[in-house]
């Protein structure tokens, strides 16, 4: 099989490529190449200026987003230090309006517990994290305190062994007292002694009477 070398140098082959290369313009040819030279080229420049205004207009909007988060978070920080101050105030109002609001409404006083803990419970991030209280539990804890409070106020006892109530010293020994409040009538208390019947059959020993002792 002949070599390349041997095809080039055969006087066939370049007799076949002189017939080709006559058929073939070559200052068209190479204005063609040339023009396809100049496109690429104009096209890498117009792809590198996009390429560069695009970049400059990402930092031009990365700065303008940064300055426009500074300037909201600044405003927000205003609004939030305002509103603190304006906490703070408010807060410090609160015992004297609390004290003229139970002076001016005098029938809220025994429920302001309650209305006290259900405004609480309702305060933001308050109502989340404790439960509602049991205002029916409290209210019957209030109102048994309360008539245990009243039924102490009403309850007098008298002590009738005092020496200013002529009692004779005889029944001293056994104290005898009066019980009475104002809804209820007087009622005697004593306390309890043995039967007559059960002392009187208690015999006396002999006055000569001597134990024996257990040898």
């Amino acid at each position: 099989m002949p070599t390349l070398d041997a095809l080039a140098s055969s006087v066939e082959v370049r007799r076949e490529l002189a017939s080709l290369l006559s058929h073939i313009d070559a200052a068209a040819a190479r204005s063609e190449c040339e023009e396809i030279k100049r496109e690429w080229v104009l096209n890498c420049q117009y792809w590198k200026h996009e390429l560069q205004v695009a970049q400059q207009d990402v930092d031009i909007v990365e700065e303008r987003m940064s300055s426009e988060i500074r300037d909201v978070k600044a405003h927000y920080q205003d609004q939030v230090e305002a509103l603190k101050a304006d906490k703070a105030a408010l807060k410090s109002q609160i015992a004297d309006l609390q004290a003229q609001f139970l002076q001016e409404n005098s029938e809220i006083s025994g429920n302001w517990n309650r209305l006290h803990d259900l405004l609480v419970s309702y305060q933001e991030d308050t109502i989340r994290k404790k439960p509602v209280p049991d205002f029916k539990k409290r209210l019957s804890e209030e109102r048994a305190r309360q008539a245990a409070e009243a039924a102490a106020k009403n309850t007098r006892v008298l002590d009738l062994t005092r020496p200013d109530t002529d009692i004779p010293d005889s029944q001293s020994k056994s104290p005898r007292y009066l019980v009475y409040s104002s809804k209820s009538s007087v009622r005697t208390l004593s306390p309890k002694r043995p039967f007559t019947s059960d002392l009187r059959s208690l015999k006396r020993r002999p006055s000569g009477h001597q134990p024996i002792e257990d040898s």
